[in-house]
């Protein structure tokens, strides 16, 4: 990825330190566990310009991508 300046930037796929915790994503409503994260990064200053966590449902399925600031602790399931 370049930016208008001529910065460039890396995707990067690593561990989320709550790896494995059930959290409500509220930009969908949908429950998951997280399972990672992708984060972008500058080539010029090694900073994160942004970042993704990955969600995937708690019985198994398709993975989504969340935002970190989109998600909080799920409600206890029932």
């Amino acid at each position: 990825m370049s930016y208008h300046n001529g910065e460039h930037a890396v995707h990067e796929f690593e561990r989320h330190p709550r790896d494995g915790e059930r959290v409500l994503d509220a930009a969908t409503g949908w429950v998951g566990i997280i399972d990672g994260q992708e984060v972008l990064r500058s080539t010029w200053s090694d900073k994160v310009v942004d970042r993704r966590v990955w969600l995937i449902p708690p019985g198994g399925g398709h993975q989504w991508p969340a935002d970190p600031g989109q998600l909080s602790p799920a409600p206890d399931a029932t």
